[in-house]
């Protein structure tokens, strides 16, 4: 066999060779990413279907129907010129679905998978939902509470400022009487 028929046959082999691994290589890069995809894909839907659970059971979900609802029979009634494929667009826009692909950036910036799963199991214990029931009525009564007394400071305030006024206009008659 001469030299050059002997290089060239090496060479191609070397090229099959390489173009094999090459492959093999890509392929199992390419079955990587598309695993690693499946992955990401997998834990955002479990993620999403968590937070609607978290969601139903904080009471949440049905407040936000209803807020959707309203805004949907708002626009309904002050644009009636507005159509009803435009409106189920609207509706569609505020479903639970969507709001939890809006929410989940805000969520999962401060609760893992684990933790939101967590506050479920906790939400569906008893105490879970009288923390619930009682959170709004207990947030009303602080609220009162804190009103009664800025009211009472800012009337401590203000006799004080008349107090302190009195006193510098007494000053002022003594020294004008001198």
């Amino acid at each position: 066999m001469n030299p050059i028929s002997f290089r060239c046959l090496a060479l191609s082999f070397i090229l099959i060779v390489s173009s094999l691994c090459f492959s093999k290589i890509y392929a199992q890069a390419t079955n990587a990413m598309v695993s690693d995809s499946k992955q990401a894909f997998t834990a955002e839907k479990e993620y999403k279907r968590a937070l609607k659970q978290l969601l139903t059971c904080t009471g949440s979900k049905e407040g936000l129907d209803q807020v959707g609802q309203q805004a949907v029979g708002y626009y309904h009634s002050k644009y009636p010129m507005l159509s009803d494929s435009f409106l189920v667009q609207i509706d569609r826009s505020l479903s639970i679905d969507s709001l939890i692909t809006r929410f989940m950036p805000l969520y999962s910036r401060h609760f893992t998978l684990s933790e939101i799963k967590g506050l479920i199991t906790f939400y569906n214990t008893a105490l879970g939902k009288k923390i619930m029931h009682e959170m709004p009525l207990l947030m009303q009564e602080k609220a009162a509470v804190t009103e009664n007394l800025y009211q009472s400071i800012q009337q401590r305030v203000e006799q004080q400022v008349a107090n302190q006024s009195n006193a510098a206009n007494g000053k002022q008659e003594n020294n004008q009487d001198k």
